[in-house]
């Protein structure tokens, strides 16, 4: 069933992605949620409560919504959501903000109203990794680009080169496994995977945000 055929109230998982605010009281949200994949969402009046009895609601939050499907539009109306996690200490480190940004364009440039679970788990463990420091700009993005190719059934085959091969499995452990220590690359071996990485998604068509292919 698609998700527009539905009538009842929906609950899901979202991570916000990108929020603007609608008048004086409302917020729309972007983000992409473990059950229906990217979607928006209005939050209407909630700028005009009392934050201690509600949420707020940031980027990089997760949050569990309850909503109901707009037949008119793709945004659909939330009635009451909840705090899960939020990711606060990102915003403290400049780096790891940036990080966090680009990944959330590269995000809902390459993702639409589908389940994508595998994908909503690789960005929490990201977003976990960002929030302690544990990862660079460059690391981030290698490990969730490898992990949104292996999800779609795009990683290359590199059985004839080990060294390659190598990093991309270790990377791609790192963004599935929170329990996965970080690889060991210097800066020049990590320039030369991103490179490499930009190289083989532009050649496959994956949809690449303003600034995103720099290196970081």
């Amino acid at each position: 069933m698609s998700l527009k055929s539905q009538t009842d109230i929906l609950s899901t998982r979202l991570i916000v992605l990108k929020k603007v605010q609608y008048s004086n009281t409302s917020l729309i949200i972007s983000g992409l949620t473990y059950e229906h994949g990217h979607q928006q969402f209005i939050l209407k009046g909630v700028l005009k409560q009392n934050r201690k009895n509600f949420p707020v609601v940031d980027l990089f939050r997760e949050l569990t919504l309850q909503y109901r499907i707009s037949n008119r539009s793709d945004l659909h109306s939330v009635s009451e959501f909840d705090l899960v996690k939020e990711n606060d200490a990102i915003a403290k480190n400049y780096k790891q903000f940036k990080a966090a940004e680009l990944l959330s364009k590269f995000v809902l440039l390459n993702t639409v109203a589908e389940p994508v679970p595998q994908i909503y788990e690789a960005l929490t463990i990201i977003l976990d990794r960002l929030k302690d420091k544990q990862l660079s700009i460059t690391q981030s993005r290698i490990a969730f680009i490898l992990s949104i190719l292996d999800v779609h059934g795009l990683l290359p085959d590199l059985s004839g080169d080990e060294q390659k091969e190598d990093a991309m499995l270790q990377f791609l452990a790192y963004a599935t496994d929170p329990q996965f220590e970080s690889p060991e690359y210097d800066t020049d071996q990590l320039n030369a995977i991103w490179d490499w990485l930009m190289l083989y998604c532009a050649n496959n068509h994956i949809a690449i945000p303003p600034g995103f292919e720099q290196v970081s």
